[in-house]
């Protein structure tokens, strides 16, 4: 099976998905609830997960890309989305390069962000909107190669997810490069609050 022969409602862009972290609008549930569970963040990523294997990384990637259109400019690729752990890449490509050849600082920025987003918007329920709060990056080196980002939550953040109507999180992110450093040192702090009706 190639790409193109996916079904189109897999390769279109998500209607009524959140921009911000792949999350379904509440009216986009309804129309879903015969495909994937109620409580799924990202319905979507279900169907895509029944496929084979080798079609997880492109279209989730593409999924995501063609809601958080920054990341698409860079060309982010997700390699896992679970409401465990949000793993992402960002080649070392010309669009993405400073001056002296490596990945560019707000590069490196938005790869952390976009993983620990998709991390916050895997455990919250429909009715809430994550936002982030502040961020800090600490550049330590310069980096070898492509970068790749994991993030991750506490068992404790994950239940005040689902549990508060609002609230505060620093999610936990690591960048490595292509040699296994550690370029950046990050700090991704995001908040949550109930969505206006």
């Amino acid at each position: 099976m190639r790409l193109a022969q996916l079904p189109a409602a897999l390769l279109l862009p998500a209607k009524g998905i959140s921009a911000t972290t792949c999350q379904p609008r509440a009216s986009f549930h309804k129309n879903w609830k015969a495909h994937a569970h109620a409580q799924s963040p990202c319905p979507r990523r279900h169907l895509i997960q029944r496929l084979p294997r080798q079609f997880h990384e492109p279209l989730l990637s593409r999924l995501f890309c063609s809601q958080v259109r920054f990341a698409g400019t860079a060309n982010v690729r997700i390699q896992k989305l679970s409401s465990d752990e949000v793993r992402m890449s960002l080649a070392n490509r010309r669009r993405v390069r400073n001056h002296i050849g490596g990945v560019h600082a707000a590069a490196m920025a938005l790869l952390a962000e976009s993983a620990s987003g998709c991390m916050v918007g895997m455990n919250l329920p429909d009715h809430k909107l994550p936002l982030i709060k502040h961020l800090k990056v600490d550049y330590l080196r310069r980096t070898s190669g492509g970068l790749r980002a994991i993030a991750t939550l506490t068992e404790a953040q994950r239940r005040a997810m689902v549990e508060d109507d609002k609230g505060e999180a620093l999610i936990q992110v690591t960048v490595l490069d292509d040699a296994g450093g550690e370029p950046i040192r990050c700090e991704m702090h995001w908040a949550w609050v109930t969505k206006k009706k």
